[in-house]
């Protein structure tokens, strides 16, 4: 042992024994220096902020245990350990030693011949960048065992096998000997109903020494039981026993109690065949039928005839025991119903008007859910509306008394009376909030005086003062709101009086980042917008929480508050995180009828150096939409992306991109190089802002001649540099598959003159879009668009960044790009035709709009209608109201994670003597 070794332990000994000694013996050090002893590279700056040590500050012996305990609550230590190194000046080494937890880096599967690598990894639950614990490891191998087991491997062993080919880094390794899957040695169908063993052999699925899956038991159950109900044995009760025998195999036997036949029928019924009423209870999967089952069907028979407007059909149910059993629903449909109107007796405070707003119940009219047929329980709920709508109108005693219903005989229809005693109005005297601690702001209330007291607004308001004391950290807070009324002439007035008892406050104390082992945690903690000492908002826990979760590098956030505080009221903060590997690569297919099919390959490191830097390459080929065998496009595009620059919230991204396109919906072919460096940031919710600069070196060839004619300064080189801001403002609910909120957006790009551009020019380009939810799944979606692109020399706007409109995602029923000014026919220097295609030369100026609605259908599947229009000018010529073009149709959507994968037919609404009628189109992702 060296010298300077014994002189350590020597130290660390002495100063043990004065630990022993008790608090009495506490000694006070300055601390000379930090020296970290680490199985792998930790991060220092994070240490000493949770150790709080700085050279040249103090430390006592008291403080190292608890400066131990804080860091095994990272969770990334399996052993940590504090010690001072005492030197002759009364200074001293801190030694902290830590040996880091293993993490997963890898997990593969050997042996797994019948089930897939992914099934596996979701039934085992163990994560790539999760700590590696033994105790997790042992339940993954009794999950895999298990998952085996219901698909038949009786036998089956599983073990893991690790590796660590870095310090605390681990390899996983799952290898399973499957065995064999149990057979079935015989089936054995015990009380079949004669003529029926076949079919329920059939149904079974299993044969005499075929496999045998435990999962499939439950489906195959239900196969017999259908078979059973399709013989009529409508009652039959089914029971399907395994018994393993030591062969690996066993025998299946199925026991039916089948009960006599049950033939049902339907008597009386005019308006709707026997086969619909008698499939409004699925038989064929129902594991117990009774005469219970019975009469709940004849109540639905009922309803289904209310449903059509019988509002008086009644339907008896006469049940016949025996061989076979005999059950006749008896149908008196009586004559149909419309609801001609909604009236109400003793409304005079508030409009009738105003009340039918509330109501499903009335005459038919557009609304999906108004069909103007009376159902009883639907009106029930309607007077409920109606009683809280009063009271909502300020009317606090008012009372629905009483309904009549008359009915037109001769017409057919129904008139409804609703009898109401609205009581006094009751507005707002007077309002009090009293108990509010000095450090809340008083919320602004919806409750206003001289208003009418409406009950929700004033529960509103309680919440709304809740919430404030909530985000200043009183988590305890109890709020009442009362009201006192008095009479005032014929009306009465209330004064409202709102109670707080705050409780004690919390406050925000460590902030400790578990199970970070990539990522650096200030690039975690960075997020929360809450530092020690602040009020413990719970609000803003969520926000860190959904903001740590967006930086795109884990699998999983929690955020939460411990339920200890200490004696200034503290809570810890603990932030857990399950990292996703930082390297990764992906490939993808992806198809639409504007750019055809397009492959990519993108591989990179998204957590450089644990500061959430992301460096990526991404390649890209596409193939003509209508010629697999033509690659049109290749695009290369390495970008970085820097997130909080110096600290800040601006995020810094840059990208390189090199690309290649001779795709035919251009009518030109490009080359371009072209490098994008941009700054963004968020400043409100889902309202980002930022500004970019793009330098572009571009090459047109193979320009369609009347493009060329057009504009000659089109073909050949094009060097662009421009600069400008966008906003962004992303309040829908999905970024893939949303259903309501809206999108926003504006773009400005100037290439001035001075700064290398060939041709400089202005564009701008602006959207908005929006989804209105308007009944269940029912969305309506608007969308509205413009561009306007201008050059600053007076010369026409390049080619290059011309407008252009038509096709899947701006005017369905047109060809890609199609909608706008076209080329004229090129003549030689004789007059002779030389060209003649008329192709779209694009414009300085768009306006386009959409409008659609999305419906349910089945399976998932989605309807749509859609009406879409759209203009496309140059301002060198006349703007025409008739360029407008119009496209409208049908549509099918299916909802994926990407977004819906959409089939859409437009018809041209104004088509011209040489168009098509309209034209199919194919896409995947949100088109607004």
């Amino acid at each position: 042992m060296s010298g300077g070794s014994a002189r350590i332990h020597v130290a660390t000994l002495a100063l043990f024994g004065l630990l022993l000694a008790g608090p009495a013996a506490a000694q006070s050090y300055v601390i000379r220096d930090v020296v970290f002893r680490s199985n792998v590279a930790v991060d220092r700056d994070e240490v000493e902020r949770l150790a709080g040590l700085t050279v040249g500050g103090e430390i006592e012996t008291t403080d190292l245990a608890p400066i131990r305990l804080r860091l095994e609550s990272t969770n990334l230590f399996d052993h940590a350990e504090v010690s001072l190194s005492a030197d002759a000046d009364g200074s001293v080494d801190v030694i902290i030693e830590l040996q880091r937890h293993s993490r997963i880096d890898s997990i593969s599967f050997r042996g797994n011949r019948n089930i897939r690598d992914d099934s596996l990894l979701t039934a085992s639950r163990l994560q790539v960048g999760a700590p590696f614990e033994a105790a997790g490891i042992q339940d993954a191998i009794e999950r895999i065992r298990a998952t085996y087991q219901e698909d038949g491997f009786a036998q089956v062993q599983v073990r893991v096998e690790t590796s660590e080919p870095q310090p605390a880094s681990m390899q996983l390794v799952i290898h399973v000997r499957e065995g064999k899957r149990r057979c079935v040695a015989d089936v054995v169908v015990r009380g079949a109903p004669p003529g029926l063993e076949g079919r329920v052999r059939r149904a079974l699925g299993f044969k005499r020494r075929s496999e045998y899956r435990p999962k499939r038991r439950r489906q195959s159950l239900a196969d017999v039981m259908k078979a059973l109900r399709k013989g009529d044995f409508l009652e039959a009760d089914v029971d399907v026993v395994w018994t393993p025998d030591d062969a690996n195999c066993g025998i299946l036997e199925v026991v039916i109690d089948a009960g006599p036949k049950v033939l049902l029928s339907v008597v009386g019924n005019e308006a709707i065949s026997e086969k619909h009423l008698l499939a409004l209870i699925d038989l064929s999967r129902r594991f117990v039928v009774s005469d219970g089952t019975w009469r709940d069907l004849g109540r639905r028979i009922k309803r289904a005839y209310q449903e059509e407007g019988y509002y008086r059909a009644e339907v008896g149910v006469d049940i016949a025991a025996g061989d076979p059993k005999r059950i006749v629903y008896r149908v008196q449909e009586g004559q149909p119903f419309k609801i001609a109107s909604v009236d109400f007796e003793g409304a005079v405070g508030v409009p009738p008007e105003v009340l039918r707003r509330g109501l499903v119940t009335g005459p038919p009219s557009w609304i999906p859910w108004r069909q103007g047929v009376f159902l009883d329980d639907v009106f029930q709920q309607d007077l409920k509306r109606l009683w809280f709508q009063y009271r909502r109108l300020g009317f606090q005693d008012a009372e629905i008394t009483d309904y009549r219903i008359q009915f037109d005989e001769k017409r057919g229809e129904m008139r409804v009376l609703v009898i109401v005693e609205e009581g006094p109005l009751t507005t707002v005297g007077s309002i009090e909030v009293h108990g509010l601690p000095d450090d809340v702001v008083p919320p602004k209330l919806h409750t206003a005086v001289g208003a009418p007291l409406d009950s929700d607004a004033l529960d509103d308001d309680r919440h709304t003062v809740t919430n404030a004391l909530l985000r200043m950290g009183y988590a305890e807070a109890a709020v009442k709101a009362e009201t006192t009324s008095r009479p005032v002439d014929d009306a009465k007035q209330a004064d409202v009086t709102i109670t707080t008892e705050p409780g004690a406050q919390r406050h925000v104390g460590e902030v400790v980042v578990q199970n970070n082992f990539e990522t650096q945690a200030e690039v975690i903690r960075r997020e929360l917008p809450l530092t020690p000492g602040m009020p413990l908002d719970p609000e803003a826990l969520l926000q860190g929480q959904s903001r740590i979760y967006r930086l795109g590098l884990f699998r999983s956030v929690a955020v939460e508050p411990d339920a200890t505080r200490d004696a200034q009221g503290r809570s810890p903060i603990s932030i857990r995180v399950v990292e996703k590997p930082p390297w990764s690569a992906q490939s993808g297919i992806g198809y639409n009828s504007r750019d055809g099919l397009r492959l990519f390959v993108e591989a990179g490191n998204y957590n450089m150096q644990g500061r959430g830097r992301r460096l990526s390459l991404r390649g890209d080929v596409s193939l003509e939409p209508k010629d697999f065998s033509k690659p049109n496009e290749y695009v290369a595009n390495l970008s970085f992306r820097e997130p909080r620059v110096i600290d800040s919230w601006w995020n810094l991204r840059a990208n390189l991109i090199a690309q290649r396109a001779t795709r035919s919906i251009d009518h030109y072919s490009i080359e371009r190089f072209a490098f994008v460096p941009a700054i963004d940031r968020e400043i409100l919710y889902g309202l980002q802002v930022g500004a970019e600069v793009q330098i572009e070196d571009a090459r047109l060839f193979d320009v369609e001649p009347d493009l060329v004619a057009f504009n000659p300064r089109d073909v050949g080189s094009l060097r662009t540099v421009g600069f400008g801001p966008f906003m962004i403002y992303d309040r829908r609910d999905d970024p893939f598959s949303p259903t309501r909120g809206t999108y926003d957006s504006m773009r400005l790009r100037v290439a001035p003159p001075g700064l290398g551009s060939d041709v400089p020019f202005a564009k701008l380009q602006l959207q908005h879009s929006q989804y209105v939810p308007i009944a269940a799944g029912v969305t309506f979606i608007y969308a509205l668009r413009g561009g306007w692109a201008h050059t600053l020399d007076g010369g026409i706007v390049p080619l290059r960044e011309r407008l252009f409109l038509g096709g899947r995602t701006t005017v369905r029923g047109y060809e890609e790009n199609s909608v706008g000014p076209r080329g004229d026919t090129v003549y030689d220097s004789n007059g002779k035709v030389v060209f003649n295609a008329h192709n779209p030369l694009g414009g300085d100026l768009a306006i386009n709009g959409n409008a659609e609605i999305r419906f349910p259908l089945i399976f998932g599947i989605e309807g749509a209608t859609f009406f879409d229009w759209g203009a496309v000018y140059l301002t060198q010529r006349p703007l025409r109201f008739e360029d407008i073009r119009y496209g409208a149709g049908p549509g099918l959507r299916y909802n994926t994670p990407v977004g819906p994968i959409a089939l859409d037919y437009g018809f041209k609404v104004n088509r011209r003597d040489d168009e098509s009628i309209g034209e199919f189109h194919f896409s995947i992702g949100a088109s607004f």
